[in-house]
């Protein structure tokens, strides 16, 4: 931004001194060598026109590799992005492989049995996961740069403050979800990426932006990834050039969002309001009451182990789901005062 300004001004300025400066001494220079009955050649009247010459000169040049000042703000965006979509991904494929929700693969849906683990216990495992995705994820991005031709910069905090700010985001993003459950993936996205990047610094100054804005983004965690992102670039990795005010920030951020996620889940708990199979609420022989009639003008009636048949043409069988035995997964209902010991 300070450069496109900077650009800007000296253009202006070179119009401004070729319009008045120049015009003025090409005429005053024609009087002049009309009185003395002479005449100005090509050469000097292109001079004349342009008697100042403007010339914008980098003070502080970028490192080589860093093509525009603005890369900070384009590779925080990456990380927040994905500690924000990893977390939804390991949410998903967690809860799929625990029976919480179908496991979809291509055209199959899988139902997995559920597992028996409570609300924290399936918390932390998610938290695991992002953090072992972390750094794997950060030489990714590593990699990827490098071979677009990123240089001049330290690899090592790089890496490490990029796998600092996916385990931060996660964290924060898991516990929300824990708490308001589907909801949460649109918090996520307003909190992380809406509120984030104009927020940031990176796309406009913090001089120039508005004072509530100022205020959200000094604990916001994109504008902590970029104030460490240009720290790492620009300035040698140097802790007082904002890596440091952006690693405690973002500390605090895992922190909030551990201690979030543990108080909401033992809460859940304490509550009975366990996690389970929508096809395990249901109670067998309730799946669908006798005598429904069918299009065909058939009839349906019950056979035996709960299983419903279709009188008339093709009878099919259906069985209802039977209710888990006990200390089984399944077994508990939700807000069911008699389970919640």
């Amino acid at each position: 931004m300070s450069g496109q300004v900077m650009n800007t001004v000296a253009d202006r300025l070179q119009d401004s001194l070729h319009e008045n400066m120049g015009a003025r001494l090409v005429d005053d220079s024609s009087l002049l060598a009309e009185a003395e009955g002479r005449t100005i050649g090509a050469a000097a009247t292109l001079a004349l026109q342009y008697p100042v010459q403007v010339d914008v000169v980098e003070w502080n040049p970028l490192p080589d590799g860093v093509s525009n000042a603005s890369l900070p703000m384009f590779y925080a965006l990456i990380v927040i992005l994905a500690g924000f979509t990893g977390a939804m991904i390991i949410h998903n494929l967690l809860d799929a492989r625990l029976g919480f929700i179908p496991l979809e693969i291509g055209p199959l849906a899988l139902h997995v049995h559920v597992a028996p683990f409570g609300r924290l216990q399936t918390l932390l495992r998610k938290w695991v996961v992002t953090v072992i995705t972390a750094p794997l994820v950060s030489v990714l991005c590593l990699w990827v740069a490098d071979i677009i031709g990123m240089t001049g910069y330290d690899a090592w905090h790089m890496f490490w403050f990029s796998s600092l700010v996916i385990v931060s985001v996660g964290v924060c993003a898991h516990s929300i979800l824990a708490a308001i459950g589907n909801a949460g993936l649109l918090v996520n996205l307003v909190l992380f990426v809406v509120l984030g990047i104009p927020t940031s610094g990176g796309a406009t100054p913090t001089q120039m932006l508005p004072q509530v804005f100022v205020w959200i983004g000094s604990f916001q965690p994109m504008h902590q990834a970029y104030l460490g992102l240009r720290s790492i670039m620009f300035f040698g990795s140097s802790w007082d050039a904002g890596l440091g005010h952006a690693v405690w920030v973002l500390v605090g951020w895992c922190v909030a969002g551990l201690v979030l996620g543990v108080a909401v889940t033992l809460l859940y708990e304490r509550m009975g309001l366990r996690r389970q199979a929508v096809v395990d609420r249901v109670p067998a022989n309730q799946g669908v009451s006798s005598g429904l009639p069918l299009r065909n003008g058939s009839r349906v009636r019950r056979g035996e182990g709960g299983s419903v048949v279709a009188g008339g043409r093709g009878a099919v069988g259906v069985a209802d789901p039977s209710v888990a035995g006990t200390g089984e997964s399944g077994q508990v209902v939700e807000r069911d005062a008699a389970h919640r010991e």
